[in-house]
């Protein structure tokens, strides 16, 4: 296996089959897959078509008929299956803690098994339960029927990163937790994925999980065939059939939101000023950058409010109390940007880099329009047509929403 223990191995399946006694047909039928060191890739499904016989397959929970797993080369048949389960993490629906053990404990179970020190399994569980956002002075010695959902599936991801595997397998791990839950597990899975790159194995039943997560997905058939296995762009834009166009179901414009980031559509400008400048003066210099829309500052350069050109009054730029702007980051997902916008009923939402620096505006007017360039053109992820006319907002589309 990799000596790299802070990245992934590719795992490899060569004409794997797997049949159950007393069944006619195989679970896994000849099944050929590579999956790249690195890469979140998803499983997905009707029930019974051999995901989960696929996943377990991997660290020999279920041991293959014929054919051949490798991990970075290696055949996993040489390996004694102990020795393959402690470096491979495995998460489950629910966590699967003990419940007789306390949160270090079970994060513990995997470095005690290879004989760590003390103080490497103390220094690791606390570094993992920062990791997956719980602090460790707070958590680490409670027990499991002391967490919420959310926070026992947290822990099972800690301790299934615990040896610092290449290789993490989760079989529908957010599946028992509700949805708002379920989203910010799902976030940070993908923030941790982003820190320490390891090879991921998701089987999931919800193809938006399925895209949220995965880099590929690998969208089965009966008996473990491939229906297709692509990235979700290419499976949403171009499926391979009826029965991967009905997996995916409809909406694959709203669904392709869930992949792009905000950086794809046109960002709208603002002329920056500080509150407590003229009046007089803001107006004038919107107009000469070519703009209706300012966004004010405070005396440390926080973003602070938002106003159009025609909304201004006064002498004096002023930021109005309870107005403060919805900020999103640069990284954020267009469904994040349409999901924010209609619950706030704002028109708009201030794009900022990581230091909350202004980049531009979204407005809901773009996303929606990128929707429907996405819906007129299947198969492409168009670029935006460039930027928006100045408006100054009124009726249509805008009715109903809150402006700045």
């Amino acid at each position: 296996m990799s000596t790299d223990s802070t990245r992934g191995s590719e795992i490899v399946f060569t004409d794997v089959v797997k049949r159950y006694s007393g069944q006619a047909e195989p679970a896994v039928d000849h099944l050929d897959l590579t999956i790249s060191a690195g890469e979140i890739v998803t499983f997905v499904g009707l029930s019974g078509c051999g995901k989960t016989t696929s996943l377990k397959m991997i660290n020999r929970l279920i041991e293959p008929t014929s054919g051949a797993i490798t991990i970075d080369g290696q055949d996993t048949r040489e390996l004694d299956p102990d020795e393959l389960r402690r470096g491979i993490g495995y998460v489950i629906q629910g966590g699967s803690l003990f419940p007789h053990m306390t949160v270090s404990a079970n994060i513990a179970v995997v470095p005690r098994l290879l004989n760590w020190d003390r103080r490497r399994i103390r220094r690791r569980t606390d570094e993992l339960l920062e990791l997956v956002g719980l602090d460790p002075s707070v958590y680490r010695d409670r027990y499991p029927k002391e967490l919420s959902g959310g926070q026992q599936q947290r822990v099972g991801v800690a301790r299934g990163l615990a040896a610092d595997p290449p290789v993490l397998l989760m079989d529908e791990p957010f599946g028992a937790v509700d949805p708002i839950t379920r989203s910010r597990l799902q976030d940070e899975l993908l923030d941790v994925q982003s820190k320490l790159h390891k090879t991921i194995v998701c089987v999931t039943h919800d193809i938006d999980e399925a895209i949220k997560l995965g880099d590929r997905i690998l969208v089965m058939s009966e008996h473990g065939r491939i229906a297709q296995y692509d990235t979700a762009s290419e499976i949403l834009a171009n499926p391979n059939d009826d029965f991967v166009a009905d997996f995916t179901g409809s909406g694959s414009a709203l669904k392709q939101l869930a992949l792009e980031k905000v950086s794809s559509i046109h960002l709208e400008p603002a002329v920056l000023v500080h509150v407590g400048d003229p009046v007089p003066d803001v107006l004038t210099l919107a107009e000469e950058h070519g703009t209706n829309q300012v966004v004010v500052l405070d005396a440390d350069d926080a973003i602070v409010d938002w106003y159009w050109t025609v909304t201004l009054r006064g002498s004096a730029v002023r930021a109005r109390p309870g107005r403060r702007p919805v900020l999103l980051d640069e990284d954020a997902k267009l469904d994040t940007v349409l999901d924010t916008l209609v619950t706030s009923l704002h028109e708009g939402a201030i794009v900022v880099d990581e230091r909350e620096r202004f980049l531009g505006i979204a407005t809901f007017d773009e996303v929606t329009a990128h929707v429907r360039r996405v819906n007129a053109a299947p198969g492409t992820i168009p670029e935006h047509d460039g930027p928006f006319p100045e408006r100054v907002p009124s009726g249509g589309a805008d009715r109903g929403r809150e402006h700045p």
